[in-house]
Formats: C-alpha cells, sequence, structure tokens
C-alpha cells in the first residue's frame, strides 16, 4: 500500500512536471509569435489621442499655456538689473570722440580693422594718444584705452556709422513698398517665454504696435545656424555648398544667396550684427565669410570687444554697455546718419542663450528702444521684426512636454506702419490669417524678397511662400519645408517604454551616435562610447501622409540619403528620450520604423547641457560637440 501510494506519488510528480513543461513551452512559443509580431507592427499606444482627426494634412497649432503650474516652477525672476561693471566714459558719434571724467589722467585709441578676408581675426593700430577730452576719428571702430588717478586702466570699445559719402552703391530702392526693414533677433526665445520674460515688450508689440503675431511660426532645425540659414538665405544648411570646419571640401559661405546682398542690389544700405562673435551663427562651426557680408559688419570689433570681455563678472556688458544696447544704439545712428537711404538691418543677441530666465534683462530696453522709434516717427516707414530663433534647447524645462514644443515654436513678430494696412489691405488679410497657418523661417526669407521687388512677385525660391501672399489652411509640415522632427503640429501619443520597437529604436540611436564619431578619427580617438543608460520617455506619431516619404540619415553629421517605398505598410515614427553613459547625456530623436528595420530621422537633439564634454574635439570637430565625451574630461 505504501509502494502504491509512493508511485502515484511519483506519478504525479511526473505529471505536474509534463505539464510544467508544457506551460513554459506555449509561454516560450507565444513569446517567439509576440516577437515576430512585434517586428511587423508598431507600438499601441497606452492612451488614445484626444484630437484623432482622418486629416492630418492640416496643421493643428498647439495651444500653449505660457504660464502653466509646471512651467513656472522653474521660472525665477531676477529682481536686481544688470550693472555693468565700469561707468561710461566716452562717446563715438559723427566723427568725434568726447571723453568725459574728473579722473582720467592720460587717453588712447587704435583703430580696430577687420584682416583682408580673415573671419576670425582682429587688428588694431598703432596708439593715438587723445590731447584733452575730445578728438576727431573718421573710423568706424576703436578701441579706448583710459588711464585712471587711481591706478586703473579701462578699455572701452566704441564704434559710430560713417557718414554717407563713405558707403558706396545704389542710393535709391527701387520696391514699391519702399520700407526699411529692421530685425532684432533673440537666440532661445519661444513665444510662451516671450509672453513670461518680456511681459511689457510682448504686450507693446501685440497691444499698441498691434503687431502680427505668428503663433504658427516653426523651427526648421537644431540650433542657430539652421534657422538663420533659412531666414538669411532662403536654404537649410545641408542644401549649401559645405561650410563646416574639418570637412573636406569646405569653403566659405560667401556664395549662399543672402537676403543682405539682394537687399543691397535694390539700394538698401545693409548691416548684420551678432553680438557674440565667439559663437557666431556661421563662424562657430562654419568657415565664415571671407568678404564682409554688408556695409556694416562689426566682427573684428566684437572679437577685440570680447577678448576683454569679463564673462565671469560682467557677464552681460561690454566695458560700461549692455551687449543688447549695441544693436539699439547702431539702429539709433543709422537712422540718424540716413534719414533719406533705405536701411536693411540684421541684429541678433546671445544674451538670452545660456541662462533661461535671462531674457527679462532685455525687456526694459527692449521697450525703450521701440517707443523712442515710435515716438520718433521711425516706424512710420520700417518693418520692425522682433523674434526668436528657436525655443529653450536644454535643461529641466526643455524635458517638459512643453519645453519640447517651445523649442519648436520660436517668437516671430510683425511691426508694419498703419499706412501700409490702409494702403494694402490684401496684404493686412493675408499677413493676419497666417498668423494662425503653419510657417517657417523659409516662408519670412521669401516675404522678405518679396518685400524687395513688390508688386511683382519674388522669383527663385526654392522652400518657402511668402507670408504676403496667404499660406494655405491645409498645409502639412513636408509641404512647408519642415522635418518632421521639428514639426510642431504632429499628434504624438505614449507608448510603453519596454516595447521591443522603442528599445531597438534607442539603441539604434546610440549606435547612430558612436558611428558619428567613430567616422572621424580624432573623434574616434578622443571620444569615449556611449551606452545606453535609461529610456525616459517614449511616443510613436499618429499615422499620417508624412511616414510615407523619403527621409535621410546617415553618418557625416547630416543625414545621409536612405529611402524607403512609399507605399510600404506597417510603417511608424517614434519620438524617444533616453540617457547615456557614461557623460549622462539626455538626448531625443525621431527614429522611423520601416519594414523590420529602424532609421534616425533628421539628426538627434541634446536636451542638456553638456559643458566642456567634448573640449578635446569642440574646435576642430564642432559639429560632434553634442555627442563627445572626452576621454580626459
Amino acid at each position: 500500500m505504501v509502494r502504491y501510494k509512493r508511485l502515484l506519488t511519483r506519478r504525479n510528480f511526473l505529471r505536474l512536471f509534463a505539464f510544467t513543461l508544457f506551460l513554459i513551452c506555449v509561454y516560450l512559443l507565444r513569446y517567439d509569435i509576440e516577437n515576430f509580431v512585434f517586428k511587423n507592427y508598431c507600438a499601441e499606444p497606452i492612451t488614445k489621442a484626444a484630437n484623432d482627426v482622418k486629416n492630418f494634412e492640416k496643421c493643428r497649432i498647439p495651444k500653449i499655456d505660457p504660464f502653466h503650474a509646471d512651467v513656472m516652477a522653474l521660472v525665477k525672476n531676477y529682481e536686481k538689473p544688470i550693472r555693468c561693471k565700469t561707468e561710461k566714459r566716452a562717446t563715438l558719434s559723427g566723427g568725434k570722440l568726447d571723453i568725459f571724467g574728473t579722473d582720467i589722467l592720460a587717453a588712447s585709441y587704435q583703430t580696430v580693422h577687420r584682416p583682408e578676408s580673415d573671419d576670425f581675426k582682429w587688428e588694431l593700430s598703432e596708439p593715438v594718444a587723445v590731447e584733452g577730452k575730445t578728438a576727431s576719428i573718421n573710423h568706424e571702430f576703436i578701441e579706448l584705452t583710459l588711464k585712471l588717478t587711481n591706478g586703473d586702466v579701462l578699455k572701452e570699445h566704441l564704434f559710430q556709422v560713417l557718414p554717407p559719402a563713405k558707403v558706396n552703391g545704389k542710393q535709391a530702392s527701387d520696391t514699391e513698398l519702399d520700407l526699411n526693414v529692421v530685425i532684432f533677433a533673440m537666440d532661445s526665445t519661444s513665444n510662451g517665454h516671450a509672453q513670461r520674460k518680456l511681459p511689457k515688450s510682448y504686450g507693446y508689440i501685440r497691444d499698441v504696435l498691434q503687431a502680427y503675431v505668428f503663433m504658427g511660426h516653426s523651427a526648421v532645425g537644431d540650433g542657430t545656424t539652421e534657422q538663420l540659414a533659412a531666414l538669411l538665405s532662403g536654404k537649410g544648411e545641408r542644401e549649401q555648398p559645405e561650410a563646416r570646419r574639418g570637412m573636406p571640401g569646405a569653403q566659405v559661405v560667401d556664395s549662399w544667396d543672402w537676403i543682405f546682398k539682394k537687399a543691397k542690389k535694390h539700394g538698401y544700405i545693409t548691416s548684420y550684427v551678432e553680438d557674440a562673435p565667439d559663437v557666431g551663427s556661421f563662424t562657430y562651426r562654419l568657415l565664415g565669410f571671407k568678404d564682409p557680408p554688408t556695409d556694416f559688419y562689426p566682427r573684428a570689433f566684437l572679437l577685440a570687444a570680447h577678448s576683454k570681455r569679463d564673462l565671469i563678472t560682467n557677464r552681460y556688458c561690454y566695458g560700461s554697455e549692455k551687449i543688447y544696447n549695441y544693436h539699439f544704439d547702431l539702429a539709433r545712428k543709422f537712422y540718424e546718419q540716413y534719414p533719406d537711404r533705405r536701411k536693411f538691418l540684421f541684429h541678433f543677441t546671445d544674451a538670452s542663450h545660456s541662462d533661461f530666465n535671462a531674457a527679462q534683462y532685455i525687456d526694459e530696453d527692449l521697450l525703450k528702444f521701440m517707443t523712442e522709434f515710435k515716438n520718433k516717427g521711425y516706424l512710420k516707414n520700417t518693418l520692425l521684426i522682433v523674434m526668436g530663433d528657436h525655443g529653450w534647447r536644454y535643461g529641466d524645462f526643455r524635458q517638459t512636454v512643453q519645453g519640447k514644443l517651445e523649442e519648436r515654436l520660436p517668437l516671430f513678430t510683425m511691426i508694419l506702419p498703419e499706412w501700409f494696412k490702409q494702403k494694402y489691405p490684401k496684404l493686412d488679410k493675408n499677413l493676419k490669417t497666417n498668423t494662425q497657418r503653419l510657417t517657417s523661417w523659409y516662408d519670412a526669407y521669401a516675404m522678405l524678397n518679396h518685400i524687395l521687388v513688390y508688386p511683382k512677385e519674388p522669383e527663385g525660391l526654392i522652400n518657402g511662400k511668402s507670408m504676403l501672399t496667404e499660406i494655405p489652411a491645409v498645409r502639412s509640415c513636408k509641404d512647408a519645408h519642415i522635418p518632421s522632427h521639428w514639426c510642431p503640429c504632429l499628434q504624438w501619443t505614449a507608448v510603453d517604454k519596454q516595447h521591443g520597437h522603442v528599445r531597438r529604436a534607442v539603441l539604434e540611436t546610440v549606435r547612430y551616435i558612436n558611428d558619428l564619431n567613430s567616422h572621424e578619427p580624432l573623434a574616434a580617438k578622443h571620444c569615449v562610447q556611449l551606452a545606453l543608460g535609461e529610456v525616459k520617455h517614449s511616443e510613436v506619431e499618429t499615422p499620417s501622409n508624412e511616414l510615407l516619404t523619403f527621409y535621410e540619415t546617415g553618418h557625416d553629421g547630416y543625414d545621409p540619403i536612405n529611402t524607403y517605398n512609399p507605399g510600404a505598410k506597417d510603417q511608424c515614427n517614434y519620438q524617444i528620450t533616453f540617457r547615456t553613459v557614461p557623460n549622462n547625456g539626455i538626448f531625443e530623436a525621431t527614429v522611423a520604423y520601416v519594414e523590420g528595420q529602424f532609421y534616425v530621422k533628421g539628426g538627434v537633439s541634446r536636451v542638456d547641457s553638456y559643458g566642456d564634454q567634448p573640449k578635446c574635439i569642440a574646435s576642430t570637430l564642432p559639429h560632434l560637440r553634442k555627442y563627445c565625451l572626452c576621454y580626459s574630461t
């Protein structure tokens, strides 16, 4: 009996063991089937998109609350205004230098020159002593040295706009509109951020100056260079001849189709100024200009001023002057010296770049500038554009969903005189309509061209549509030449971070980053290979026709061409945010899944600050800065 029970127990054990093996086999088979299926079908959204629509060709402009509690938790208000370390002790205007102050023992100046065909150096003349407190100076730029009674030595960098006889070229504008064009651009300033940190200026622009505020204006790529290339030349950087430092066949950017040169042909006097020459839009990664692109081009002067700048205790000043006030002062001097000459001025400030809250410093001075221009009547014949380039690109705010959207929605406002609206009601209506349409920097370039030739249509445009004409209501990001990764109106819904597609998409992106470094011998030698730390967020794009078009990706710092069948099924885009080790970098990318393969689309964004991690390659391979962690860091 005992033996029978033992046999029964053994049989039960064997049955249980066999059943367990069966369950394991079923589970493994089911996992294998699921594994097979996931290779062919996109991840399902965790929740259904709130605004599901069938027609995705019409862009839905996101409605953003700039003052949402989650955003305002990251916003600080600085109580103290900027105070430059030194007091203003001299002015230069109309060919006359005036020095003031009772504690000055001696003064001398050197003129600042741009070396021929060199955008990266400056030259100083021999010092000239100033007798007394005044001197006649017939040069645009000087470095002034003041020796004080207390033993201090001060450096001031002063400029003036030369009288009309010193500027060559056609004297009259041949456009019917006959408008001056003044563009003031601020780095890293979205429409939402302008409302938060420039409340006085934003309110004055919108309510007093009755500006056109473009709510659907989109960035077209990563960083300042992509935006300004589109705005000022009508093409993206990738569409231009190779100009990146360290790349084979790279050349200067003079051959680009610059709007400045077109304006000059139509009788405008031109100016192009960036106040942070160490990180210039076309000189930091690119080879810059051989010849000055405009009549007034103070890059060499600003290089000289920057070399004396105290970035620790006087971050927002050149000597006694706030850096952004150079732009306002220059615009004033142009209007004073050239009252009857059409002016095309593009000025870009870096003051809002390095600190999420620093834009507030500009608010009072920008308001003062616009108020002065209105009161003096300068705006009666001027198109004034106040704009950002893109939104904030890194840090805690950028890692929020709203931060991601704001990066893609820069500030873009246009102020036109009242007579323009009365004389050209159709153009006024188009501009008002377009404030709620999807627009980009390519459209702004087309509009600037249109202003130069109106009532004729601009010719030779490749990418944009003039904003003086009505932008179609049915317009996709593809139509507007906005890469899908930067498109502000695609609908994305969250998916499981552990889904097989997401994991493979992230690993493909990490491989892509490492390949970018390994294909450059210097980076391959000095940059650490990165590995996946964690997946932070993942979304899938709700299907649209944009998924069925060709795209580009690759290993040279841009997006080498890979194509896929426009009629293929089972295609999807994932937008992924992930952290890599050992650099603890936070990256964001759009990755396409097509017939079993994953492709990085439109490059990879880094949304945290990389500091000096890439210092070993920063000057020679600047396009790889965000991907490189130097072994010696």
